[in-house]
């Protein structure tokens, strides 16, 4: 059998919890939520939708809020490639393949980094098995986090471009731009994982060309090191145009301004974490998983019990320490200063730095199992003695919780076992009573029986079933009426998954960027005031997430004026405006008296007048037939990139309530035209496409040579 396609084979076994799901939906263990059928799904539904009805891909979307700019948005998905699996394979089947795809193409890249590193290919294979099972990156695949999931597959592939630019110096100039190349697709994934990306990046290429090789480079050597960096941002930049270019002004506009410096460093890793790196989590909070797994842990005890590999394999100890440190965020008084970094309101989550830290950690424990497998000389100080305290610590602890007649948690159990076993393993081999041929069987079937129990247990299975019903009966209520309207839930009892498989627009939403215009509006007509940056809007009381907002006095009027129609929640509502049209157990249905049309006319006085006739409603262009005079007002959201026509004549906009597109008419019967042309996403497109074409002229070209 071809060595690569064994390769893939063992790469593929840590998959097997997808695979084996792959016709259900995968949620974190102990939660009924997860960010793919919040965000990913409902938006994967609106693309196809608007591609089946419009023939186009939106750029806008009107499907949350009072509308947003779709395509400036990192989770919209429509600008990275291989993510369209997810989007045009039915559901979970899509997504689910990808996700697989992803662990296996990360894992490769593992595997290739380590074996061009010098590391044989059973220790190189080792450690793409450690990737691609990583508890970290499958408790986000569990939380949704899908963009992320892609993103974070390609961090070993940025590592190995780098290390092939500084090994083959003399190869043609465009692969010496792989690792800009790699960054730029990782904005294209996800653009919040590109901080972390860069750091990765920028810390190896430091090391590499100006540290560890500093007696061997001239001035000349770092000046062209130099200006191969300045070349690789550049090449991110370019490549990454599409999203970051209209990114920076939706993030301008957007209530992520305002995020504070405690804000910014939500969800800090807790110091008493640092346990869990030997102990795992069964469906723990997947910010906070730092797992690597026992054989891994252990094996990096080794590199630091041993001089020779700790020389050698410093700077990925350094690398590992300065993301653990990173992670710990506001945990650390010292670190408070992280939250005012330029991008750090993309960022908000310390903790993703410990992808980078995983990531050093089996570096190091590849390495370790590389030079056990070997021959490694016995250090003076055994290291053998570390496990066995650390193992026989946690040991104690399980004795002492039966004596006391505590309750003892399986993931206490399950990581003891597995550090007991990764010990004697270790040890064997070093002593040599493990042979090399059976410590390369032993080694990856020990992690990945430990990694895919992590796994397993940290995860549940959803039918596509029970979680496509969510909604329906509403659903069912709501397409009675055929007239153009939104609905609000002020404790989302309305699933956003719901309401884009019916087409129904809802202002309240979940979603990380929000028009601060908007948020400003919304909370002036829920009667819901934000305390600080949320990623909901209204803000959900996440303790008790049934009764959020239960006390809130509702403004109909105001409310009405975004077109909303229909108030949902999961109790009842006494509220003035609003008449209960429907329920059905907790489900409440309530009509807004005071909806607005989608458009209409006022005078100076506010009073509605004129008449309006709604001719066509697409993603980023509205047609009506409007009788003046007045203000005609379209309950869309203003946004750079809207202009009207009115009679086929370009005309000026008016902003309404600091919110609402519009148009000043004169007397009489006019055709007025809103239509969304993004200047700056246009200037992006042009800035990758053409990008691409010079690579691919480029590869091209020297394919014929």
């Amino acid at each position: 059998m071809n060595k690569r396609i064994l390769w893939i084979f063992l790469l593929l076994i840590p998959c097997l919890p997808i695979i084996f799901g792959l016709g259900t939906f995968i949620y974190p263990r102990y939660s009924e939520y997860s960010d793919l059928t919040i965000s990913h799904l409902p938006n994967a539904i609106y693309i196809l939708n608007t591609i089946r009805s419009e023939g186009f891909i939106p750029l806008w979307s009107d499907l949350l809020m009072a509308g947003y700019p779709f395509s400036a948005d990192p989770l919209s998905g429509i600008w990275y490639p291989p993510g369209w699996i997810g989007i045009l394979i039915h559901a979970p089947y899509g997504y689910n393949l990808s996700f697989a795809l992803h662990l296996l193409w990360g894992g490769l890249g593992m595997a290739f980094f380590l074996s061009r590193s010098g590391l044989k290919k059973t220790a190189a294979v080792f450690g793409g098995i450690a990737f691609a099972a990583m508890p970290k990156l499958f408790a986000h695949l569990a939380l949704g986090h899908a963009s992320m999931v892609f993103a974070v597959a390609w961090f070993p592939w940025l590592l190995l471009a780098e290390l092939n630019r500084i090994q083959m110096r003399g190869t043609p100039k465009l692969s010496r731009y792989f690792p800009g190349i790699i960054l730029g697709i990782i904005a294209l994934a996800d653009i919040r994982s590109l901080a972390y990306a860069f750091f990765l990046y920028i810390s190896f290429w430091l090391w590499s060309n100006c540290i560890e090789n500093r007696l061997g480079i001239n001035k000349k050597s770092h000046l062209g090191n130099l200006r191969a960096l300045i070349g690789q941002i550049a090449f991110c930049l370019g490549i990454g145009a599409v999203q970051i270019i209209p990114l920076i002004q939706f993030t301008s506009l957007s209530t992520r301004m305002g995020l504070s410096t405690r804000e910014a460093l939500a969800f800090s890793l807790p110091l008493k974490k640092v346990l869990n790196i030997f102990i795992p989590e069964f469906g723990g909070y997947a910010e906070w998983i730092v797992y690597p797994g026992a054989v891994v842990a252990f094996l990096c005890i080794l590199v630091i019990a041993v001089p020779a590999l700790r020389k050698r394999l410093a700077f990925w100890l350094l690398l590992f320490a300065a993301a653990l440190l990173i992670s710990f965020g506001s945990n650390l008084p010292l670190l408070e200063w992280l939250g005012g970094i330029p991008g750090a309101n993309l960022m908000r989550v310390p903790p993703r730095m410990m992808f980078v830290a995983m990531i050093a950690l089996i570096i190091l424990a590849s390495h370790a199992y590389h030079e056990l497998i070997s021959g490694l000389t016995r250090p003076k100080f055994d290291p053998i003695f570390s496990m066995v305290a650390i193992s026989a610590f946690f040991c104690a602890l399980i004795v002492g919780s039966l004596f006391m007649k505590a309750e003892i948690g399986a993931n206490f159990i399950w990581g003891t076992a597995s550090m007991l076993a990764a010990a004697v393993l270790i040890g064997l081999t070093e002593r040599q009573k493990i042979k090399s041929p059976v410590a390369a069987v032993i080694f990856p079937l020990v992690l990945l029986i430990d990694l895919i129990g992590v796994n397993s247990q940290s995860i549940q299975y959803r039918n596509s079933a029970s979680v496509f019903h969510e909604g329906s009966q509403i659903v069912e209520v709501l397409k009675q009426d055929t007239s153009a309207f939104r609905v609000y839930s002020p404790n989302y009892s309305f699933p956003q998954l719901a309401a884009a498989r019916a087409g129904i627009g809802t202002v309240s939403a979940i979603n990380p960027l929000q028009l601060a215009a908007f948020s400003e509006y919304l909370a002036l007509s829920s009667g819901v005031q934000s305390e600080g940056y949320s990623v909901t809007i209204p803000p959900l009381d996440e303790d008790n997430m049934a009764l959020s907002n239960i006390d809130s006095q509702i403004d109909a009027k105001a409310l009405g004026r975004l077109n909303v129609k229909y108030v949902i929640a999961s109790y009842p509502i006494e509220n003035l405006g609003l008449i209960e049209s429907w329920s059905s157990g907790s489900a409440h249905v309530y009509k807004n008296t005071e909806v607005k049309p989608r458009a209409w006319i006022e005078d100076e006085t506010g009073k509605q007048v004129g008449d309006v006739k709604i001719l066509k409603i697409s993603p980023g262009n509205i047609v009506v037939e409007a009788h003046g005079p007045g203000n005609l007002i379209l309950s869309e959201a203003d946004y750079p990139g809207w202009n009207v026509k009115v009679n086929q004549k370009p005309v000026e906009k008016l902003r309404i309530d600091n919110l609402f597109l519009g148009v000043k008419l004169d007397a009489g019967q006019q055709q007025v035209e809103f239509y969304y042309q993004p200047m700056l996403q246009f200037a992006g497109i042009a800035v990758s496409v053409t990008l691409w074409l010079i690579i691919l002229v480029y590869a091209v070209i020297r394919s014929r040579k």
